[in-house]
């Protein structure tokens, strides 16, 4: 009896930690700051100054995903927040006897998480073969200066 409330309570936080950790990475456009003092009107305001600058900000984010300018993070959460969320509806559905989503959902969900992985940088910043550490940024400026480039 309790499976729904919780499972839908942890998809909720799930989905909404992604998107505010998105925004937190993606370029922003400040309509509203958050300046209010008195505790609950604060923590309102601050609710809705994010809602109203994530969506003047999109235009933003989505230009520099466009230019190749955009953190990786932005679309490596987004796409692990949707991969974690649909195995939790699709176990959900199961529950109330749609049983032919479940396996389904736990395969696109596992190949979005892989998608979300692989589609930050971070991951392959620093590559351990062996005894001896591999950088991407190391190599990438040992072969900016072997070719005559600028270093990075």
């Amino acid at each position: 009896m309790l499976t729904g409330p919780f499972n839908i309570a942890g998809a909720l936080c799930l989905v909404f930690g992604a998107i505010y950790s998105a925004y937190v990475y993606m370029p922003k456009r400040k309509v509203m700051r958050a300046k209010v003092k008195t505790p609950i009107l604060a923590q309102l305001y601050g609710a809705a100054a994010i809602a109203v600058n994530l969506v003047t900000s999109l235009p933003a984010a989505v230009e520099s995903l466009f230019r190749g300018k955009l953190n990786s993070r932005v679309p490596a959460t987004i796409l692990i927040a949707i991969g974690a969320f649909i195995p939790g509806l699709t176990s959900g559905l199961d529950r109330f006897g749609v049983t032919w989503s479940f396996f389904l959902g736990e395969l696109l969900g596992l190949v979005l998480i892989l998608a979300g992985f692989l589609v930050s940088e971070e991951v392959f910043r620093n590559v351990r073969l062996g005894s001896r550490m591999w950088s991407r940024a190391k190599a990438e400026g040992t072969m900016a200066r072997e070719v005559g480039g600028p270093t990075s």
